[in-house]
């Protein structure tokens, strides 16, 4: 679970579901009544590994393009380099060689770095709600706004449910 973020938002309206086929119907008609990614928190709690957000609210996808287009430009120029020297002390070339080969390594080390550097980087969203594991298998927690009866009907028409009084447990607290 991710810690408190000063850009996290609290949830106006949790409601707990059964089954994933109804969170996913209800989560995509939030959306097509107008509620964006950053209000809409979407967990379920595991067994084994605890609270487990959903929604990947990370950059790690653009972390891999943008590091393996970085890595595979670098390799280009690493190449043409290498190329020029091989060319002058040796009257060898082989660009197209060693161009395709640097390039490979370059958008594949690229491409891990820029994902290490995406994980860590945390962006705008609904802040867990700290609930009973026994209340239901997944959890969708809405910062709704004035909008909080638009959002509780349209979790509740498919197949939400409001958390039984004392689900919600307090918040442990950070150091």
């Amino acid at each position: 679970m991710r810690t408190h973020h000063e850009n996290s938002h609290n949830a106006d309206v949790i409601a707990v579901f059964d089954n994933q086929d109804d969170v996913d119907d209800a989560i995509l008609h939030l959306r097509l009544n107008g509620f964006k990614d950053r209000q809409i928190g979407y967990f379920m709690r595991h067994p084994d590994s605890g609270l487990t957000d959903l929604y990947d609210r990370s950059y790690a996808g653009v972390g891999v393009v943008l590091g393996s287009i970085v890595g595979a430009a670098l390799g280009l120029g690493l190449a043409w380099y290498l190329n020029q020297w091989s060319e002058s002390f040796r009257n060898v070339t082989d660009f197209f060689g060693l161009a395709s080969t640097f390039m490979l390594f370059g958008a594949l080390f690229g491409g891990f770095i820029g994902w290490g550097c995406g994980v860590g980087v945390h962006r705008t969203g609904v802040e867990a709600p700290n609930f009973d594991p026994t209340v239901g298998p997944y959890v969708v927690a809405i910062h709704a706004g004035a909008a909080q009866d638009r959002a509780s009907s349209i979790l509740h028409r498919y197949g939400g449910h409001d958390m039984p009084p004392g689900a919600m447990m307090a918040r442990p607290a950070t150091v």
